[in-house]
């Protein structure tokens, strides 16, 4: 479980903050003390500073709003998929079939 997916389960900025403080407090026991010459920490702390604390959150170019419960690509998403649709599909190729 990734910690995003863990905030989606809570309903409020509170709630949402209490949760991330459990998740920190269960890492240790659950994956051990931090040891870098075995392992790496549990805790990637780059990831834990770019968090952002909120009901809307980015993940792999879609954005998840919990309070609207909705699902949509970022803008920057849709023009890298838009390129390589046209890099990589023949001119007159219109549709594209799932066996």
């Amino acid at each position: 479980m990734y910690v995003n997916d863990a905030l989606f389960a809570a309903f409020s900025r509170l709630s949402m903050e209490k949760l991330l403080a459990a998740i920190i407090e269960a890492i240790s026991p659950i994956m051990g003390d931090s040891c870098p010459t075995i392992h790496q920490c549990a805790l990637a702390m780059n990831k834990w500073k770019e968090l952002v604390v909120s009901p809307r959150q980015t993940i792999l170019g879609l954005v998840f709003d919990t309070s609207n419960l909705t699902v949509f690509p970022t803008p920057e998403f849709i023009q890298v998929v838009r390129i390589l649709l046209d890099k990589t599909w023949h001119i007159h190729r219109h549709r594209f079939y799932s066996t």
